[in-house]
């Protein structure tokens, strides 16, 4: 029984740990993505498997450096490289709306640099 109850426990940890980073980054995502209101839309290249893992082998080393643990930031890789991977390129490119984790899209608003 305590066991099932520690077990729930972490669970929730986890989930509460992940939901706060993620909104961490769609918070600096966003305040980035305010910067450069006028740069033209850009569109991202699809990317092949070898550069998948190096995207996802970037996010692990810079997210563990900064203080994440392990776990999360597997989690934090593995959906990066999920959006990336399974993304419509073509999708909202000529609209320039800017891609913001509810829907399947590759677009990319300009920062200005």
């Amino acid at each position: 029984m305590v066991w099932l109850v520690l077990d729930q426990v972490a669970r929730r940890a986890l989930d509460a740990a992940a939901d706060g980073l993620v909104e961490r980054g769609r918070a600096g995502l966003r305040r980035v993505l305010r910067r450069g209101a006028a740069a033209p839309p850009r569109t991202l290249p699809e990317l092949d498997r070898a550069q998948l893992t190096l995207v996802r082998t970037q996010i692990l080393r810079q997210a563990t450096e900064r203080g994440i643990n392990t776990d999360e930031a597997t989690s934090l890789a593995d959906a990066v490289v999920a959006h990336l991977a399974t993304a419509d390129p073509r999708a909202d490119a000529a609209s320039g709306s800017v891609d913001t984790g509810g829907e399947d899209n590759r677009s990319v608003s300009g920062t200005g640099s």
